[in-house]
């Protein structure tokens, strides 16, 4: 970015963060700033969180429409890096035992698998 480009985005920042739409979380109602909200192309586009990242979320309503939804938005929880790698881990051990049975069987099955295709490709 030019120095030029630096100044217009900090000035409409200010901009964004002085006349905004405050915008809470859905969930706990905690602040999360002020934002300015722009349906473009069938998207939804938050300017002015720089440092949170929000998803999209339906309220509950007290009547059922289909028409019209209610949307808010809350905060996306931070990765659980240590549980993902243990499940990783459990996944490979799954994986291993799975391959460890006899290779005689595993031959077994692809010798019988590969006759059943060849017998129905004769028939055709």
């Amino acid at each position: 970015m030019t120095s030029f480009q630096k100044l217009i985005r900090s000035i409409g920042m200010k901009l964004v963060h002085r006349f905004g739409t405050r915008l809470q979380d859905a969930e706990t109602g905690e602040v999360l700033g002020r934002v300015l909200i722009v349906p473009w192309r069938g998207r939804i586009q938050v300017i002015g969180l720089e440092e949170l990242t929000v998803r999209p979320t339906f309220l509950t309503q007290q009547r059922l429409t289909y028409w019209k939804q209610d949307l808010g938005f809350t905060k996306v929880p931070l990765p659980d890096f240590p549980n993902e790698a243990e499940q990783h881990q459990k996944k490979s051990e799954v994986h291993r035992s799975k391959n460890d049975g006899p290779s005689g069987l595993r031959s077994q099955a692809n010798v019988s698998s590969y006759m059943m295709a060849s017998t129905l490709l004769s028939c055709l």
